[in-house]
């Protein structure tokens, strides 16, 4: 029972950092580590990414922000509207503006997950490192073309590998490009199907945007950026 227990003990026990049992055999306490500690951060995990968990909390975090996360969903399909528009416009606008964009409302989508107050002058973000940030967003593309040429697999294999690079630069800005796309491709080791599965479970809601004209993007786009 815990009145048994030293209050020594009881107050060493949170500090262990760990769950822990306590054992007594004659007097004697002793600590038992209930599970070992695994070291997540490590690429290469087993660990499943739990797509019902995932996607509950996106919806839980956007829920009474849609009106308000309106101008996101406008920024998502801003590429086919300037593509529309002319193709010289949204190849100068993929290639220079996009990418600041989707890295603001990075900020915007990590806030709102951490449950933080935000605005959107968190757009603002994603043009400081202006450069950067165009860099990063050039070699992706970059690289999945190129991996693309090869055969259609590949090039959708790599684009899942590099699919974090912007999140991790969005919580480490003062990384080079390469540096972020080689923490995505270490951190997405051995999880490449389970975000493949993660993000076919969206195609669903993508044939229901298109039946819709793409009006239901309103609510599908910071939905899927959320869970992502």
């Amino acid at each position: 029972s815990s009145k048994s227990i030293p209050k020594t003990l009881c107050d060493f026990v949170p500090q262990v950092g760990m769950e822990v049992e306590i054992r007594e055999e004659g007097g004697r306490f002793t600590l038992v580590p209930r599970s070992p500690q695994r070291k997540m951060e490590e690429p290469g995990h087993a660990v499943p990414l739990q797509r019902g968990g995932l996607k509950r909390t996106a919806k839980e975090r956007i829920h009474g922000n849609i009106l308000k996360s309106l101008p996101l969903s406008l920024c998502s399909i801003l590429p086919m509207l300037c593509s529309a528009w002319s193709p010289f416009l949204g190849w100068l606008a993929a290639l220079f503006l996009i990418p600041c964009i989707e890295l603001g409302c990075v900020h915007i989508y990590l806030a709102l997950f951490d449950q933080k107050r935000w605005s959107l002058d968190l757009l603002s973000e994603g043009f400081k490192p202006y450069w950067r940030c165009v860099g990063l967003a050039f070699l992706r593309n970059l690289y999945i073309c190129l991996w693309g040429c090869l055969f259609i697999i590949p090039g959708i294999v790599k684009s899942i590998s590099y699919s974090q690079a912007l999140y991790i630069f969005a919580e480490h800005p003062d990384m080079e490009p390469g540096e972020a796309i080689s923490a995505s491709r270490k951190m997405m080791q051995g999880h490449k199907w389970e975000f493949f599965l993660f993000a076919l479970s969206f195609l669903g809601w993508c044939l229901l945007s298109l039946l819709t004209c793409g009006i239901l993007l309103v609510y599908v786009a910071p939905y899927w950026q959320e869970a992502q």
